[in-house]
């Protein structure tokens, strides 16, 4: 019997027993990247494997979004007419989204930000760094205080980080 058979005998299966309305549901066990599939435990014989992410087969595409589910959380997927695949309609808990497109609008949203702090950076820079003025540096004191004080200075790091994992 070919593979491809032998997954329909397989979702089959899992439809007539495990499948509610059409959707079945289950534990995510592994989480496959480089293919965007994740396999799903229905019980403890039963695990389904290359479940798709993106209901779209995308071969070679450089442009998706993406949703990996966190293992260990749980989805529900959908077969497809034919029964040759296992589309993966919700998931309950994320563990990261991965956008790939030839323009990605959050990167000039980070660029804006960077620009934006820069500037905050150098008005108190400048405040502090004053000359004296008529009140015998006396307000120039009080600005250098306030402005110590400000130490919690935005980090917009943890905001972009999926730039790192991308190939």
């Amino acid at each position: 019997m070919a593979t491809g058979d032998i997954l329909v005998k397989l979702i089959e299966e899992v439809l007539a027993n495990y499948g509610n309305d059409g959707f079945i549901c289950g534990e995510v066990v592994k989480v496959d990247k480089k293919n965007l599939t994740c396999d799903i435990k229905l019980d403890e014989n039963l695990t389904l494997p290359g479940c798709r992410l993106n209901a779209v087969e995308m071969p070679n595409s450089t442009n998706h979004v993406t949703v990996f589910p966190k293992i260990g959380s749980y989805v529900s997927g959908i077969a497809t007419a034919d029964l040759r695949d296992v589309l993966i309609v919700s998931i309950s808990e994320v563990e990261s989204v991965e956008i790939k497109a030839d323009k990605v609008i959050i990167n000039d949203l980070k660029t804006q930000l960077n620009k934006m702090s820069a500037r905050i950076d150098g008005i108190i820079d400048a405040l502090k760094n004053c000359g004296s003025n008529n009140y015998g540096g006396a307000l120039q004191a009080n600005i250098k205080r306030a402005l110590d004080q400000l130490t919690d200075k935005e980090n917009f790091n943890t905001l972009f980080d999926y730039e790192s994992n991308q190939s």
